[in-house]
């Protein structure tokens, strides 16, 4: 008999475990894409210190980058992550 204070278990829905999937695929590629931003970072400081030639466009590059990986905001969710909080999902856990 169950009183009215104990939590019940409840397993995820379907569409649960595929936003949960999705979720943590785009922080993936949030990641990989912030990666690939260190990288061009330091390609065009080396290029800029010893070859006098750096990234074209590497500051809005960065700025372009972060916005889209969505790890420029206070609570590190992207992008899609505020649009499905906008209809009542919190998908951050999926990404801690």
């Amino acid at each position: 008999m169950s009183g009215p204070n104990e939590a019940q278990s409840t397993s995820p829905s379907a569409f649960e475990l595929k936003l949960s999937w999705t979720s943590r695929q785009l922080a993936l590629a949030g990641g990989y894409l912030m990666l690939g931003l260190a990288m061009m970072t330091v390609i065009s400081i080396i290029g800029r210190t010893f070859f006098a030639k750096p990234v074209s466009g590497d500051y809005e590059l960065v700025q372009i980058g972060l916005a889209i990986s969505g790890k420029n905001n206070d609570s590190g969710t992207a992008l899609l992550g505020s649009l499905f909080m906008r209809y009542g999902y919190d998908v951050t856990h999926c990404v801690e």
